[in-house]
This record gives structure tokens, C-alpha cells and sequence, in this order.
């Protein structure tokens, strides 16, 4: 069986959770939940559960380690995950030697997201005004991604699907 079209080994493996290699630059995701997870682990030759936290966002679910966790519980003042969810945090990457080799090691950057200004008269407001009315999109998931004052907020609000 000859494949016609070269393929990276990794793009050949089953992904469940977010890797490294799968993004480049920053990535702001919203936190939406945590759950464990049993996998096989052949350091301990047989079933570990993992922890692992879900985003908002479509988002693959990311492995949790100690300074990932660390990291948030500094950004947000709290150990305790079900306080976590709803809030952003910004994904990264960094080039960390492990057994010789080069890995790409998802990190967790230490500054709070911030979020832009959805302002009404913008192009941004007029494809938000537009999404709703279509049906593509919820005033919930612009505030996901977006900053808007209360009176802009009641505004979209109103907005009906057409």
C-alpha cells in the first residue's frame, strides 16, 4: 500500500488530547470544564487516569500537568478548578529538551487574557449583527471572544434570527 501523498507521522496517529506541534503562536481558549480520564501508560505498564481540561472553544482537550495548574491557580488566585471555568487563559508553546531530543511543550502564559472592544459601528459589529440574524452565532459566543458595554449588550440582545 503506497501512499501518493508524503504524510508527517503525526498526522497518522489517533489525537485525542492538544499537542504542541498543533499550533503555533498564541492560542486564548476558555476554560469549560475537567474531567479524568484512564489511558494506557507503559512507564507504569498498565491503566493511569490523567486529568484533563475542556474548553469552550472547538479546542481539543489538553492534558493537564503540575505547572500548567500552577500557572492558573497564579493567574486567577485559586487552586480550585471549578473557579476556573469561564475564564481565559492563553496557550503557548516552548522548545524543551527531554531524553535528547526536542519537544514542543504546551505552556500556560502568566498575564489574563484581555479581550477587545466589540464597538457598535464597527466592521466587527456589523458581522456580529449579521451572525445572529443568520443564526450562526449567539450573543453568548461573541461575549466569549469579545469586550461590550451594557448598552450595546441590550442592543444585541434584541437582535432576532431571521
Amino acid at each position: 500500500m503506497k501512499s501518493k501523498i508524503g504524510k508527517h507521522w503525526r498526522d497518522l496517529l489517533h489525537k485525542e488530547f492538544l499537542h504542541g506541534s498543533e499550533f503555533s503562536g498564541d492560542l486564548t481558549v476558555t476554560i469549560k470544564g475537567f474531567n479524568q480520564i484512564k489511558v494506557y501508560s507503559r512507564k507504569e505498564q498498565g491503566e493511569e487516569e490523567l486529568g484533563v481540561m475542556e474548553f469552550v472553544e472547538d479546542v481539543k482537550a489538553l492534558v493537564l500537568t503540575t505547572r500548567k495548574c500552577q500557572a492558573i491557580e497564579d493567574l486567577y488566585g485559586t487552586g480550585i478548578t471549578n473557579d476556573w471555568v469561564g475564564k481565559k487563559i492563553t496557550l503557548y508553546t516552548v522548545k524543551e529538551k527531554h531524553f535528547g531530543k526536542d519537544f514542543d511543550v504546551i505552556t500556560v502564559k502568566s498575564k489574563i487574557p484581555t479581550l477587545p472592544q466589540l464597538k457598535k459601528g464597527d466592521k466587527k459589529w456589523n458581522d456580529a449583527i449579521k451572525g445572529i440574524e443568520a443564526g450562526t452565532v449567539s450573543v453568548e459566543q461573541i461575549l466569549t471572544y469579545y469586550k461590550v458595554e451594557e448598552k450595546d449588550l441590550v442592543e444585541l440582545k434584541k437582535i432576532k434570527k431571521k
